[in-house]
């Protein structure tokens, strides 16, 4: 007698899976306060504002991934619903030096951070023209 396997149930079983595993390493964090962590994200060159830059939440106390989100148009980025405990961050955009912030506290009587304008660095991407000397 040959078994059939049935996609969708054992997808739903993985998923079920997957998904108490995420909860439970979601519960040490605490993604349920009050928290915010906001700010603008400039580029320090020419003062504009960058769009679509990759914005990363780590724990500090064991630096692990706690949320990303992306940069908006006028580039305004945040989190919300974080628990008390210490954060960094991390800013990265091709064309750019990576930026980190770290020794962030979320307090339950200072839940806000707003970090004003936070700049990044353009790398200079020069190529220098080699001149060749004529000889007579």
């Amino acid at each position: 007698m040959k078994t059939k396997i049935n996609f969708f149930t054992d997808f739903t079983i993985i998923e079920l899976i997957i998904t108490g595993s995420i909860t439970a390493e979601a519960s040490k964090i605490n993604i349920s306060g009050e928290g915010k962590i906001t700010g603008n994200i400039y580029n320090a060159k020419s003062n504009l504002p960058l769009v679509n830059v990759a914005v990363t939440l780590f724990s500090a106390s064991d630096s692990s991934m706690v949320a990303g989100t992306i940069s908006d148009s006028s580039g305004k980025f945040y989190f919300s619903m974080l628990g008390s405990g210490r954060y960094f961050l991390e800013f990265s955009e091709n064309g750019f030096d990576k930026h980190k912030i770290t020794q962030l506290k979320i307090q339950d009587d200072t839940p806000k951070i707003n970090l004003g304008e936070v700049k990044l660095t353009p790398v200079l991407q020069q190529i220098k023209k080699h001149r060749v000397k004529r000889t007579k």
